[in-house]
């Protein structure tokens, strides 16, 4: 259920995809610093967008500078460092990696499940680092919102909205962490539209493999069956006005705030506030909508 959201790179300025790589290669290097090398299996595009969300949200200062890269030696690349938002969507990271094995676990079987019962052996540490860091509530938030998705896939309720609100509620509520008035409800408002279209893009994309392992399917549930064209184009409509509300949530983000920019021999002082802003409207206007596109043309060609 995660990387759909990044991006359309094509109509990126070359600079805001500057920025947006630091920030990612930025929660891959809080990643390691703070849960080992093995917890960046847990970085994705999806982490990286709430962690631009909560850059542009709060306008704490960052700095960005040229790092030898973790995993590959030879390479230098720009690197987004102290942000404790970054370590925070590391957090997350870990914790939604951790929950999604717990739930591989219960859904495989044989060898399988043995081996995902092995990786959460590994993985069950870094989420008790999270929860000393972060203490229970974001942990809470998140267990408690997918243990309470499970009851209703387990259930195959024939509905999309029911377990997609559902998911939307519960990254609301984790967008929204540790933010109070005016950015929390921002933030909230964003992972809760972010969650409903993550959630009924990935069982959009998954209706066929879903119906042929007999595994729940929120869409196929619904129809019975595999939805025709005309239905998927349905669905697209739905996706569309989630993304509306989300352009309109995003539209409240204040973005007046100043950066830090290191370069490689000198450092100067630059504003990131219009890098951030273009990152978030591409990603809402044309990286989404041309992820959903992609889905459902595959399914109507």
């Amino acid at each position: 259920m995660f990387g759909y959201i990044r991006p359309y790179v094509p109509l990126l300025r070359v600079k805001d995809n500057e920025v947006y790589n630091a920030i990612y290669c930025g929660i891959c290097n809080s990643l390691d610093n703070c849960y080992g090398k093995i917890s960046s299996a847990s970085l994705s595009f999806d982490v990286t967008f709430l962690a631009v969300v909560r850059l542009a949200l709060t306008g704490k200062s960052f700095v960005i500078s040229k790092q030898k890269c973790r995993y590959n030696p030879f390479k230098r690349c720009k690197m987004a460092r102290s942000a404790d938002d970054l370590d925070f969507c590391a957090a997350v990271g870990v914790l939604l990696t951790y929950y999604k094995l717990l739930d591989n676990v219960n859904d495989e079987s044989g060898i399988r499940s043995l081996a995902a019962r092995l990786v959460c052996l590994i993985a069950s540490p870094k989420r008790k680092t999270v929860i000393k860091r972060y203490g229970h509530e974001l942990d809470a938030i998140i267990s408690s919102g997918l243990s309470e998705l499970t009851r209703l896939e387990d259930e195959k309720i024939r509905s999309v909205d029911a377990p997609s609100d559902l998911f939307g509620q519960m990254l609301g509520r984790v967008a929204c962490f540790g933010l109070d008035g005016e950015k929390a409800l921002i933030a909230k408002a964003i992972g809760e539209a972010v969650g409903k279209w993550i959630y009924v893009t990935d069982a959009m994309d998954d209706c066929e493999k879903d119906q042929r392992s007999g595994a729940y399917n929120p869409i196929v549930a619904l129809y019975g069956r595999l939805p025709t064209s005309e239905e998927y184009e349905n669905i697209a409509v739905t996706l569309n006005a989630v993304l509306e509300g989300l352009s309109a949530a995003v539209d409240l983000i204040d973005y007046k705030f100043e950066r830090n920019f290191d370069c490689d021999e000198s450092s100067v002082t630059s504003t990131f506030a219009d890098e951030l802003k273009e990152i978030i409207d591409n990603t809402v206007k044309f990286g989404m909508p041309k992820a959903s596109e992609r889905v459902i043309k595959s399914k109507t060609t």
